[in-house]
């Protein structure tokens, strides 16, 4: 009976030692999600023939996705937007900022949840690794239509590929990284 009462109160500790981490790796796996699920979201839509929802009958639009670590709030949280050209026109860029009042090209403030952070954005050109940091700057991947590819621009310069880390409280991390062709990639 001691030996039994012993095991469970061996199990019970490390159980009760491990729930951070489990939970880390759960809101980290969660914040993962939404961004590559927003990045293909924006890439879906973009590339299908949908009508912008402020102008009816326009269907020269795009969508994409907005970082800007510099602003308030960016550390955790990045926009899902419609490029419907609100300052005239159209751009390949969000128009605004992480206020997404209304009037503006946001159609989504994407909020990370359970301590994770957006920890530092890079973006890469040609076969570079992550040469600039874009971690106080403007970043909107914007897919349109015909282009296929997805244009990845901080200001003037344009990407290849965006590299997003997000983070736990406790340190731990993941990158996801955003190609203009498309593709998504993890690592943890």
């Amino acid at each position: 009976m001691l030996v039994v009462l012993a095991i469970i109160s061996i199990m019970g500790a490390v159980i009760f030692f491990n729930v951070g981490t489990v939970n880390d790796n759960l809101a980290l796996k969660e914040a993962v999600d939404d961004v590559s699920l927003a990045f293909r979201q924006a890439q879906i839509e973009g590339l299908a023939v949908l009508e912008n929802p402020a102008r009816e009958g326009d269907f020269d639009i795009g969508y994409g996705l907005y970082f800007n670590r510099g602003e308030q709030e960016g550390e955790y949280s990045f926009v899902y937007y419609v490029d419907n050209d609100v300052t005239g026109t159209k751009n390949d860029t969000y128009d605004g900022d992480l206020s997404c009042g209304s009037g503006t090209e946001c159609q989504k403030l994407i909020t990370l949840d359970n301590g994770v952070t957006i920890s530092s954005i890079c973006g890469r050109t040609g076969s570079s690794r992550c040469a600039e940091s874009l971690n106080n700057k403007d970043v909107s991947i914007t897919f349109s239509r015909p282009r296929p590819r997805a244009l990845i621009k901080s200001g003037s310069s344009e990407f290849s590929l965006l590299k997003v880390t997000l983070e736990t409280e406790s340190g731990e991390t993941a990158e996801v990284t955003l190609s203009a062709g498309g593709e998504v990639s993890i690592e943890k």
